[in-house]
């Protein structure tokens, strides 16, 4: 005789391409501030997920802090060598600082004089701006809690009960 032999072999057939999320960027969005973007792909036969930031390799969670426009695009490959790929365009423009008697102040920065007035060079590229009433600040007295601006000024909170420890 003949000698016959069988093996049972399973396979998948895979035709569908990874799903990507991301995530901290939106399409078409334009930031004045910092961004975290962050990516993922799944698959049940996921083999590689990478991305490219303006063409130069970058990892998920990098912060992207430069004013400009970018391109992020995220590439996800199964073992079956399904590929996917999506790109999120989106832009930073910080707002331009503030000049105050020749000193240049970043946007958001506070009075060093005045905690209740702000660099807010969209109201005034020149001069300090007030802070929205509300905003907590202190007016320096220990015997008082609550504190809060009001009309670029800080205004006392509520009184409290000192010991001034003088007997």
């Amino acid at each position: 005789g003949g000698l016959t032999a069988s093996a049972a072999v399973s396979f998948v057939i895979d035709k569908t391409p990874p799903e990507i999320a991301v995530d901290g960027v939106d399409d078409g969005a334009l930031y004045d501030t910092a961004v975290v973007p962050t990516f993922s792909a799944t698959d049940s036969y996921l083999a590689d997920v990478s991305a490219t930031l303006n063409g130069a390799a970058t990892t998920s969670g990098a912060i992207v802090a430069v004013d400009g426009e970018y391109t992020l695009v995220v590439t996800a490959t199964d073992q079956a060598g399904n590929v996917a790929e999506v790109a999120v365009l989106f832009t930073i423009e910080h707002p331009p600082p503030c000049v105050i008697d020749q000193v240049t102040y970043l946007f958001g920065q506070l009075d060093p004089a005045n905690e209740c007035q702000g660099c807010d060079s969209l109201t005034n590229e020149n001069d300090w701006t007030a802070l929205e009433a509300g905003a907590t600040c202190s007016d320096g007295d220990a015997c008082t809690i609550g504190d809060t601006c009001q009309s670029g000024l800080c205004s006392s909170g509520d009184g409290v009960v000192c010991d001034d420890a003088i007997d």
